[in-house]
């Protein structure tokens, strides 16, 4: 994250009672989160708690945690810049980003990941479990349901020379590409929120969120896809289609019928060994090192 030079980059990584969200972005302490104190003892903003525990992130990584009680005015929400929301009005190019897992599913209202309000930019968890970027009134909606219970990776990003916007998921666009007309200026009444927005009280992100960050400027499908492969290690692949012929497949004579797999790669490069399994264990198919596996003539 670092290397891509962020204004702010919030890990997360403090403990009760520091109520400091450290940024260790480029606007330096200026720009410096707080945890705010739940006035009804109700813990709904808890640092420290166990953040995302892939290989990239280190041994001991943390998140702040936001429940569901709201805090007077604001939400749970942590609120960043020290009352100066001018900061965070973007006209120009810019990506916001965070690690996030919802343990509660869809509810009744949005959830608020990241957001300065409903006339400014945000990443919205909707009433359906799906994931949005807007900013102003522009929306980009997510392809697929953001599972609950998980870490993802968010980040909406928004070109000023080509006026478009988009929406990553785990490092993968989710969603069309959306060209929108340019706006004059940015909004600058509100603060930023994370976990939490300012416009309302009862849309605070329900779950645990770490390592917020935003660029200004924006950051390309490879250069996301980077830091969220440089996050999850190398781990192993995960595969998205399974190989399995759907159950009215037939492959008779002189007809070909080909297995072909998809999967997300972290990192590296992908090799191939396919196998049978002849009854008492796999046994490697001769020659079958390609990304896709052709039978013919079964």
């Amino acid at each position: 994250v670092a290397a891509r030079h962020p204004i702010v980059w919030y890990k997360m990584d403090s403990m009760n009672p520091q109520p400091v969200a450290k940024n260790y972005g480029t606007f330096g302490t200026a720009a410096d989160g707080y945890y705010p104190t739940d006035p009804t003892g109700g813990n709904t903003v808890l640092p420290g708690v166990t953040g995302p525990f892939a290989s990239g992130f280190g041994a001991d990584t943390k998140a702040f945690q936001s429940g569901t009680g709201q805090i007077i005015n604001t939400g749970p929400g942590i609120p960043c810049g020290g009352g100066t929301p001018a900061m965070w009005s973007f006209t120009n190019s810019f990506t916001i980003s965070a690690w996030a897992l919802n343990n509660a599913g869809p509810m009744g209202a949005n959830q608020q990941l990241l957001s300065q309000g409903s006339t400014s930019f945000r990443l919205v968890y909707d009433t359906a479990g799906y994931p949005h970027f807007y900013y102003f009134a522009n929306n980009v909606l997510g392809a697929a349901a953001v599972s609950m219970g998980d870490w993802h990776f968010w980040a909406g990003v928004y070109d000023a020379t080509a006026h478009t916007m988009a929406l990553y998921i785990d490092g993968v666009q989710s969603g069309s590409t959306l060209t929108i007309t340019a706006p004059s200026t940015g909004f600058t009444a509100s603060e930023l929120l994370i976990g939490g927005t300012p416009f309302y009280t009862l849309q605070d992100w329900i779950g645990n969120v770490a390592h917020a960050a935003i660029f200004t400027n924006a950051l390309t499908s490879s250069q996301i896809g980077a830091l969220y492969s440089a996050a999850m290690g190398c781990q192993a692949p995960v595969v998205v289609t399974p190989v399995f012929p759907t159950p009215s497949a037939t492959c008779s004579t002189n007809s070909t019928y080909v297995f072909r797999p998809t999967f997300q790669l972290y990192c590296g490069s992908a090799t191939y060994a396919w196998t049978l399994d002849s009854g008492s264990g796999p046994v490697a198919i001769p020659g079958a090192t390609g990304a896709t596996l052709a039978f013919q003539s079964v």
